[in-house]
């Protein structure tokens, strides 16, 4: 067979100032462009979320660059929002 799609979970502390203690991180969630519109993906994140509930766990987090619209409304349509955003800036020397 193909590999068409992905996905993980994994068990996960929280930062010091959230709650709960715990959570569970998604990551690597990818369908191939092809095979995209056929609910894949909602059926890998239901399987990770069945496993999240079986592990106690309560909340379930991803990271998602901004720019990704597609994927942005992928987990919107799934339930998620938005938390916190992490922002960042370059000190690089951007003229060496």
């Amino acid at each position: 067979g193909t590999l068409i799609a992905s996905g993980f979970v994994k068990k996960e502390r929280s930062r010091a100032y959230t709650t709960p203690d715990y959570h569970a991180h998604i990551g690597f969630l990818y369908v191939d462009p092809q095979y995209r519109g056929q609910s894949i993906n909602r059926k890998i994140l239901d399987h990770l979320f069945n496993w999240a509930r079986a592990n106690g766990l309560t909340e379930t987090r991803l990271t998602v660059y901004p720019e990704n619209q597609a994927a942005l409304r992928a987990y919107q349509k799934a339930g998620f929002k938005p938390y916190i955003t992490e922002m960042r800036l370059s000190l690089e020397d951007d003229n060496a």
